[in-house]
């Protein structure tokens, strides 16, 4: 039993001279085509030695101004017994909104602003940016909020000051749970903002799933359910690792391969 996937393309086509030729190391059909394409001319001639390795075979049927058709067979052997199943363990693919939150983003760094506000978008929160702390206290006074997720260096007034005079607060609004957001993960420097108030800190750069497991905890309920999937437990000892930066990197990675196995 073979496999023999294939892939169609309506360009510019090969001429006969030129197909012989395709699946060598650095070979394009015509050069001027990595001046306007860029490339290294090495991705057939990987694709090549990865069919080989498998015991298969590649080739190309193409007409100059017609386009091309690549394809590739690879010998499969009909499984005979029980197919060992790998161990697996359960890791998280996505969150699932159990309630919107108002949420207040206090943060002068832009970039910021936007890679947190499209996390609590994407979950369907609503949110509000300000800029300084003076503009989260103001902000907190005026309008009612779930949660505020809190730069602690900012303009006007930091965030830890920002989060003491909200505490201060003689309404309930001086509960609101507040998240420390912040670029500084010394221990003891995090200590200050939790004196100030803070229920918790994230430290930047933000990662989803830390930010929405820590709502989770300040807000003491599971506003984001984790969808939770199947994959295969990483060992580490049996993995030969590669960090490709380019085709050059790949080719030189199937050279130890080719080696281990002559």
């Amino acid at each position: 039993m073979s496999l023999r996937p294939s892939v169609t393309d309506t360009g510019i086509g090969i001429d006969g001279d030129a197909k012989k030729a395709l699946f060598a190391d650095f070979t394009q059909a015509d050069s001027s085509i990595s001046r306007k394409y860029g490339g290294t001319g090495l991705g057939l001639s990987i694709s090549k030695r990865l069919v080989e390795l498998m015991g298969g075979e590649i080739g190309v049927e193409s007409e100059p101004g017609r386009g091309s058709r690549f394809w590739f067979r690879l010998p499969l052997k009909e499984a005979s017994g029980a197919v060992e199943r790998e161990d697996r363990e359960k890791t998280v693919v996505s969150y699932e909104t159990q309630r919107v939150l108002d949420i207040l983003v206090a943060d002068d760094n832009h970039v910021i602003q936007a890679i947190i506000g499209d996390i609590l978008k994407r979950q369907g929160h609503r949110v509000e940016f300000v800029a300084t702390g003076l503009e989260a206290l103001d902000a907190v006074q005026d309008d009612d909020f779930d949660l505020i997720v809190m730069d602690m260096r900012m303009p006007e007034m930091d965030g830890a000051t920002a989060t003491k005079h909200i505490r201060e607060i003689q309404t309930d609004r001086a509960k609101i749970p507040i998240i420390a957001c912040t670029a500084d993960a010394m221990v003891d420097h995090q200590e200050k903002f939790f004196k100030a108030g803070v229920d918790a800190c994230v430290v930047k750069p933000i990662e989803k799933n830390v930010l929405l497991e820590t709502i989770n905890q300040v807000v003491g309920e599971t506003v984001h359910k984790a969808i939770l999937a199947d994959r295969p437990l990483e060992k580490p000892e049996k993995q030969q690792e590669m960090v490709a930066e380019d085709d050059e990197d790949i080719a030189s990675f199937l050279d130890k391969i080719e080696n281990s196995i002559q």
